[in-house]
């Protein structure tokens, strides 16, 4: 769902005020509603597909738990052959959609089902964990359609597991307190910040730099820079909201983003961006394959092959495939040299670290954000030639001044991140305080946010697209 779109900023408030009226059951029919509601509304193409996979998943992975309950050998071979069916289904409509266009002409340029990456990979976590034992079957199918499909994580996550997602959907009679409304206001007004004031406005600059034939090397380092602090925004933001509406309902999301672009490697980088996905690479591919546990060899081709999924996850385009890659590469390289481990340094050390691994990670961004290989590796050419064009300069920002309010603002990341992580003050005064901040960034939200409609921006997060 855009949190952006009419639908979205109409229907939540009246679904909030008519869901504090009812009890549990009424809670979860409502909810399974307007989840079902808001992805018909976005997506009506693809809506019977994504009730299929419910449907599908859910069935196969309650046979795989009575075979599983059943035991002895047939039943052994029976429930993984029932699980190997709901893992491979799901991929290879995943695969249909994102990759078919590589080979046949009838899928380029096709669409992609909204959220199908997040749902699919949500839905595969589940049936691996019940075939498993790691997780019960939930009987209920309304319980699992709800975890499956809640709308403020359906479409870019974060990606959760049903062990703590499905005990959360089976007691919404619990009323959140005043300190969670709090701060489910707070996380999304503050995301509704990130997203509007900040991503939306860099991207009209990153969009000019990606654009040049052949910009001078200091532009694209530049373009990458401020795509790094584009996608922060734009992704934790729709993190921020998607948390922050939930909380609101009773039901706590998990934290996708700690801080990442204060991280002294690639590694922290990587523990720390997009945790969700991070974490089911590492636990459904990385752990299987062997992990660290066969030697410094197969660890290394591990981490190359978990990181080019990844960039494969994210899309077709070799360009995704690089993207993985080179973040794979600098990780592995950090294991080589011991340098990928968190450990104790002085201030000077850790501003430097931490500055080299924004640089790289904002490096490898040119991948991720080029239309093809092809336009990236001209960028890269263009990077390394070096020199500094003033009049591409003026002509990205337009002016000193809009050079100048665009500090204020990327530092408004740090600044908001770092006092959620801190301690709940509930002082008055803090109260007061916090009330002003965020009832300042809700005003500049709204008025950025009919800017931008004036001036035609496109607000979709970059994310749908995945």
């Amino acid at each position: 769902m855009n949190f952006l779109s009419p639908y979205f900023l109409i229907l939540y408030p009246v679904l909030l005020l008519v869901y504090r009226r009812l009890r549990k059951k009424g809670r979860t029919v409502l909810l399974l509603f307007e989840s079902a509601l808001f992805y018909v509304l976005m997506e009506p193409r693809f809506a019977l597909l994504f009730f299929g996979e419910i449907v599908l998943t859910w069935v196969l992975a309650g046979r795989a738990a009575a075979l599983r309950l059943e035991g002895g050998e047939q039943a052994d071979k029976r429930r993984r052959l029932v699980t190997a069916i709901g893992v491979i289904v799901p991929l290879a409509v995943l695969a249909v959609f994102k990759y078919a266009g590589l080979f046949s002409d009838a899928f380029k340029g096709g669409i992609i089902p909204a959220g199908i990456s997040f749902y699919t990979f949500q839905a595969l976590s589940y049936v691996i964990d019940v075939s498993s034992g790691r997780t019960g079957h939930e009987k209920n199918p309304l319980y699992y359609a709800l975890y499956l499909s809640f709308f403020p994580q359906l479409v870019a996550g974060p990606i959760e597991r049903a062990g703590d997602l499905l005990p959360q959907m089976k007691t919404l009679d619990r009323t959140p307190s005043g300190n969670e409304k709090l701060e489910g206001l707070s996380l999304m007004v503050r995301g509704y910040f990130k997203k509007v004031v900040i991503a939306d406005s860099i991207a009209a600059l990153v969009d000019t730099v990606f654009s040049m034939e052949h910009p001078a090397g200091f532009t694209v380092l530049l373009g990458a820079i401020l795509f790094s602090f584009q996608i922060y925004g734009d992704f934790s933001g729709y993190t921020d909201i998607a948390r922050g509406s939930s909380l609101l309902l009773g039901i706590r999301l998990m934290e996708n983003f700690r801080m990442p672009y204060l991280s002294t490697s690639v590694s922290s980088f990587y523990r720390r961006w997009h945790i969700s996905l991070n974490r089911w690479f590492r636990d459904y591919v990385y752990i299987p394959l062997g992990g660290s546990r066969r030697g410094k060899a197969r660890h290394l081709v591990n981490i190359l092959l978990v990181f080019s999924l990844s960039g494969l996850w994210h899309g077709s385009g070799l360009h995704y495939l690089f993207w993985g890659l080179s973040s794979g590469l600098l990780i592995c390289l950090e294991i080589l040299t011991g340098t990928g481990k968190e450990q104790e340094m002085t201030a000077p050390v850790r501003a430097v670290r931490t500055i080299l691994t924004f640089l790289l990670v904002s490096l490898c961004w040119i991948f991720f954000r080029a239309e093809n290989t092809g336009r990236a590796l001209t960028l890269f050419s263009c990077l390394f030639s070096g020199g500094v064009s003033i009049p591409e300069l003026a002509g990205v920002f337009g002016s000193v001044r809009e050079a100048v309010l665009l500090i204020p603002a990327i530092l408004s990341l740090y600044l908001l991140d770092r006092e959620s992580t801190g301690k709940e003050d509930l002082s008055v005064l803090y109260l007061r305080r916090r009330a002003a901040i965020f009832f300042t960034m809700g005003l500049l939200t709204v008025l950025t946010f009919l800017l931008h409609q004036n001036q035609g921006v496109d607000n979709a997060f970059i994310y749908f697209r995945f």
